[in-house]
């Protein structure tokens, strides 16, 4: 085996020292897909593939919420000295959160339209907090360096992964992508239910939760390289408009990064690297037209 020191380097058997981003560096095959291990989460390996929801096929995404902040959480996973302290607040931000999110998604309209933009606001600045706090585990010019407990984070959150992945695979529901919190598989219309039969007992041993998200549609060139296109694209896809870029710039002023405010585009297709047709601050200007072109 191998350890996580304060100096945050890896110790292997045979006395060699790594830089801790390399503690873990493994690819695992499952199914028809290789899914890489590494300090950072975990990613399958894709090959340009467009896959679409047909003949009783459907696309399913299943992310845990808030993977990291969750298990530190949930296994008081922390600097040493103050790990339950730490895990408390995690647990606070975390819960805070989570009734924000429900509010900014409100689609019943219990609440304002300005009462909905500041859940949206408060959602994601935890949601960049929580994650930052956890990524500050690792950093030595940080108030709570905790290689280990970083690790531990990381580390577990790929198995119980890794484990789901197995599962799915063994009964038959094919992989398409993993990253970092969330898997996709292609369901059968047919075995929805024993699908969710599969993940929810995954929940409750683990403590986690996810979220789904069905997608009618995703264009892949690499893992961090796509676009999906949420079920229900196509009913609308004519009626979606572009940001103009005053509301994409006031949109990023409040949120640094994510899809534009007004975007009615983001609501139905998720754009990531090469796709990515949105104005992020220190992300530049290159080329946007031509993702858009593509999606």
């Amino acid at each position: 085996g191998s350890w996580v020191t304060n100096e945050d380097v890896v110790t292997t058997p045979s006395g060699k020292s790594r830089k801790g981003k390399n503690i873990v560096d493994k690819t695992i095959k499952f199914g028809n897909l290789q899914h890489t291990f590494a300090q950072g989460g975990l990613h399958s390996v894709n090959t340009p593939k467009i896959y679409i929801a047909e003949n009783g096929i459907r696309i399913i995404d299943i992310d845990a919420e808030s993977l990291y902040p969750s298990l530190a959480g949930l296994f008081n996973f922390g600097p040493a000295g103050f790990a339950e302290e730490f895990s408390n607040i995690i647990r606070k931000f975390k819960a805070e959160r989570v009734i924000a999110k429900a509010i900014g998604k409100d689609k019943k309209n219990k609440y304002t339209a300005e009462e909905k933009k500041a859940a949206k606001i408060e959602d994601q600045t935890k949601k960049l907090s929580l994650n930052s706090i956890i990524g500050h585990l690792r950093n030595k010019y940080g108030p709570y360096m905790a290689p280990q407990a970083n690790a531990a984070i990381c580390i577990n959150g790929q198995l119980m992964l890794g484990m789901l992945i197995e599962r799915m695979e063994k009964v038959g529901f094919e992989c398409i992508m993993s990253n970092t919190d969330g898997i996709t598989l292609l369901v059968p219309e047919e075995r929805y239910e024993e699908f969710q039969e599969v993940y929810k007992q995954w929940e409750l041993e683990t403590g986690l939760k996810m979220e789904e998200t069905e997608y009618e549609k995703m264009v892949i060139v690499a893992v961090n390289d796509y676009a999906a296109y949420k079920k229900g694209y196509s009913e609308i896809k004519d009626t979606l408009t572009w940001d103009d870029p005053e509301d994409v710039l006031e949109y990023n002023f409040a949120f640094i990064k994510t899809t534009p405010n007004n975007d009615t585009v983001s609501e139905y297709v998720k754009a990531k690297g090469m796709f990515g047709y949105y104005a992020r601050l220190g992300k530049g200007l290159d080329s946007l037209i031509i993702a858009k072109a593509l999606i």
